[in-house]
């Protein structure tokens, strides 16, 4: 007999998904994903989207940034492929920019560079890579802070009075 449930709506993003490539098991529960990209994004923050939680109740974690561009002619490509991405709302491109706004609850920063390194972009090292790496640290917080219910104080969140 097997104990594992399976479910039916894709826990990231909400679609409506039968049995597909994209599933993981998590606490004896198969999730079914409708994209690569919901699957990687719910095995960086599994209890976000694993708990009991009304859709209703989801509120967008809205992001901004600014990613400097070292190389790379393909700007455009790396637009049509940032805004071919479920959560991305909107993409700028200038001289050696990108600007874009996203739903952190759908993706992450981590998976935006990514696809933009897969259209030939290279991102700024130095001290823009550092600044890189503290927005994918503090989204990493972020996320494992929206999976806590209650009053509990984390890294990022200080305690509240009761």
């Amino acid at each position: 007999m097997n104990s594992r449930t399976q479910t039916q709506r894709d826990p990231v993003c909400g679609m409506t998904v039968s049995d597909s490539a994209h599933t993981t098991v998590y606490h004896a529960v198969t999730f079914h994903f409708c994209s690569a990209q919901c699957l990687a994004h719910f095995l960086e923050a599994p209890a976000l989207y694993a708990g009991a939680v009304r859709r209703e109740d989801v509120k967008a974690m809205p992001k901004s940034h600014v990613l400097r561009i070292s190389t790379g002619a393909a700007l455009d490509e790396a637009c049509r492929r940032l805004r071919a991405m479920m959560g991305v709302t909107s993409v700028q491109a200038e001289a050696n920019r990108l600007h874009v706004d996203y739903d952190l609850r759908q993706v992450s920063l981590s998976q935006l560079e990514a696809e933009i390194q897969a259209a030939g972009i290279v991102l700024k090292g130095g001290l823009h890579a550092l600044r890189r790496s503290l927005w994918r640290f503090t989204e990493h917080n972020e996320l494992q802070n929206a999976a806590r219910s209650g009053p509990q104080a984390c890294c990022n969140r200080p305690p509240t009075p009761r």
